[in-house]
Protein backbone atom coordinates (compact mmCIF):
# COMPACT_ATOMS: atom_id res chain seq x y z
CA UNK A 1 0.00 0.00 0.00
CA UNK A 2 3.17 2.52 0.67
CA UNK A 3 4.57 1.62 -2.79
CA UNK A 4 1.13 3.01 -4.45
CA UNK A 5 1.01 6.13 -2.99
CA UNK A 6 4.51 6.86 -3.50
CA UNK A 7 3.95 5.98 -7.17
CA UNK A 8 0.69 8.08 -7.36
CA UNK A 9 2.59 10.64 -5.34
CA UNK A 10 5.49 11.11 -8.13
CA UNK A 11 2.84 10.68 -10.88
CA UNK A 12 0.98 13.68 -9.58
CA UNK A 13 4.23 15.58 -9.73
CA UNK A 14 4.79 14.65 -12.84
CA UNK A 15 1.89 15.69 -14.18
CA UNK A 16 2.04 18.91 -12.37
CA UNK A 17 5.19 19.48 -13.98
CA UNK A 18 3.90 18.68 -17.69
CA UNK A 19 0.63 20.99 -17.04
CA UNK A 20 3.54 23.42 -16.47
CA UNK A 21 5.12 23.32 -19.44
CA UNK A 22 2.23 23.02 -21.65
CA UNK A 23 0.76 26.14 -20.39
CA UNK A 24 4.12 27.94 -20.86
CA UNK A 25 4.39 26.79 -24.56
CA UNK A 26 1.37 26.58 -25.54
CA UNK A 27 -0.22 29.81 -23.68
CA UNK A 28 2.55 32.35 -22.16
CA UNK A 29 5.10 31.84 -25.25
CA UNK A 30 2.98 32.78 -27.70
CA UNK A 31 0.96 35.46 -25.98
CA UNK A 32 4.49 36.82 -25.32
CA UNK A 33 5.89 36.17 -28.92
CA UNK A 34 2.66 38.55 -30.35
CA UNK A 35 2.95 41.20 -27.69
CA UNK A 36 6.95 41.31 -28.53
CA UNK A 37 6.13 41.25 -31.88
CA UNK A 38 4.02 44.28 -31.69
CA UNK A 39 6.16 46.23 -29.94
CA UNK A 40 9.32 45.82 -31.99
CA UNK A 41 6.95 46.95 -35.25
CA UNK A 42 6.31 49.91 -33.41
CA UNK A 43 9.07 50.85 -31.67
CA UNK A 44 12.30 49.51 -33.38
CA UNK A 45 14.89 48.99 -30.34
CA UNK A 46 17.28 51.64 -31.22
CA UNK A 47 14.55 54.06 -30.73
CA UNK A 48 13.26 52.77 -27.23
CA UNK A 49 14.69 55.07 -24.31
CA UNK A 50 12.87 53.32 -21.44
CA UNK A 51 10.56 50.03 -21.34
CA UNK A 52 8.67 48.16 -18.79
CA UNK A 53 6.72 44.85 -19.29
CA UNK A 54 3.74 43.55 -17.30
CA UNK A 55 2.33 47.17 -16.92
CA UNK A 56 -1.10 47.87 -16.63
CA UNK A 57 -2.73 50.14 -18.55
CA UNK A 58 -6.03 52.17 -16.54
CA UNK A 59 -7.94 53.20 -18.95
CA UNK A 60 -8.42 57.25 -20.45
CA UNK A 61 -10.17 59.62 -18.31
CA UNK A 62 -12.23 60.47 -21.20
CA UNK A 63 -13.49 56.91 -21.30
CA UNK A 64 -14.94 57.37 -17.98
CA UNK A 65 -14.23 53.61 -16.83
CA UNK A 66 -11.27 51.30 -16.46
CA UNK A 67 -10.71 48.21 -18.22
CA UNK A 68 -10.09 45.26 -16.68
CA UNK A 69 -6.31 44.12 -16.26
CA UNK A 70 -4.92 45.31 -19.45
CA UNK A 71 -1.41 44.28 -19.36
CA UNK A 72 1.43 45.46 -21.66
CA UNK A 73 4.67 47.01 -22.24
CA UNK A 74 4.90 50.47 -21.56
CA UNK A 75 7.75 52.57 -23.85
CA UNK A 76 9.30 55.38 -24.21
CA UNK A 77 10.61 56.11 -27.85
CA UNK A 78 11.52 58.44 -30.77
CA UNK A 79 9.93 61.35 -29.27
CA UNK A 80 6.33 59.06 -28.00
CA UNK A 81 4.61 57.50 -25.34
CA UNK A 82 3.27 54.86 -25.95
CA UNK A 83 1.64 51.23 -24.69
CA UNK A 84 1.43 47.78 -26.49
CA UNK A 85 -1.49 45.84 -25.21
CA UNK A 86 -1.42 42.07 -24.35
CA UNK A 87 -4.80 41.80 -25.85
CA UNK A 88 -4.06 43.92 -28.73
CA UNK A 89 -7.38 46.28 -28.44
CA UNK A 90 -5.70 48.80 -26.10
CA UNK A 91 -2.90 50.16 -27.37
CA UNK A 92 -2.05 53.55 -26.29
CA UNK A 93 0.20 56.56 -28.08
CA UNK A 94 0.84 60.36 -27.48
CA UNK A 95 3.56 62.33 -28.60
CA UNK A 96 5.64 63.99 -26.16
CA UNK A 97 5.41 67.33 -26.70
CA UNK A 98 1.53 67.08 -26.58
CA UNK A 99 2.07 65.68 -22.56
CA UNK A 100 1.22 68.76 -20.33
CA UNK A 101 2.01 66.79 -16.66
CA UNK A 102 3.17 63.57 -15.47
CA UNK A 103 2.42 63.13 -11.39
CA UNK A 104 1.75 60.00 -9.24
CA UNK A 105 -1.46 59.56 -8.06
CA UNK A 106 -3.11 57.07 -5.65
CA UNK A 107 -6.10 56.42 -7.62
CA UNK A 108 -7.26 56.26 -10.84
CA UNK A 109 -10.92 55.73 -12.36
CA UNK A 110 -11.75 53.75 -9.59
CA UNK A 111 -8.68 51.94 -9.17
CA UNK A 112 -6.58 52.64 -6.12
CA UNK A 113 -3.18 51.02 -4.63
CA UNK A 114 -1.09 51.34 -2.04
CA UNK A 115 1.74 52.03 -4.54
CA UNK A 116 1.51 55.47 -6.79
CA UNK A 117 -0.05 55.27 -10.06
CA UNK A 118 2.00 56.96 -13.28
CA UNK A 119 -0.62 59.82 -14.30
CA UNK A 120 0.10 61.58 -17.81
CA UNK A 121 -2.46 64.58 -18.61
CA UNK A 122 -2.00 65.40 -22.17
CA UNK A 123 -3.74 67.18 -25.31
CA UNK A 124 -5.85 64.55 -27.14
CA UNK A 125 -7.88 64.94 -29.79
CA UNK A 126 -11.07 65.33 -28.07
CA UNK A 127 -9.19 68.14 -25.60
CA UNK A 128 -7.37 67.91 -22.33
CA UNK A 129 -7.41 63.98 -21.24
CA UNK A 130 -5.18 61.62 -18.87
CA UNK A 131 -4.11 58.30 -18.97
CA UNK A 132 -2.83 56.58 -15.82
CA UNK A 133 -0.80 53.01 -15.18
CA UNK A 134 0.58 50.66 -12.67
CA UNK A 135 4.20 49.76 -12.63
CA UNK A 136 7.24 49.57 -10.75
CA UNK A 137 9.49 52.46 -10.45
CA UNK A 138 6.46 55.70 -10.73
CA UNK A 139 9.36 58.09 -9.41
CA UNK A 140 11.63 57.03 -12.19
CA UNK A 141 9.27 57.11 -15.23
CA UNK A 142 7.85 60.45 -13.87
CA UNK A 143 11.35 61.93 -13.85
CA UNK A 144 12.06 60.74 -17.29
CA UNK A 145 8.88 61.83 -18.88
CA UNK A 146 9.15 65.15 -17.23
CA UNK A 147 12.69 65.94 -18.60
CA UNK A 148 11.40 64.54 -22.08
CA UNK A 149 8.39 67.29 -22.07
CA UNK A 150 10.68 69.91 -20.81
CA UNK A 151 10.32 73.16 -23.23
CA UNK A 152 13.89 73.66 -24.35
Amino acid sequence: MEIIGIVLFILLIVAVVVLGYLVNKLVLVPSRQTTGYRLSQKYPAKEIVREQRLTRFLGLESAGTSPESVLGTLVIAAGRLGFVSTDGEHDFEVLLEDIHKVDLVGSHLGFATEMPLLHVTYEGVTGVDSVAFHLPFTDEWQLALTNLTKPA
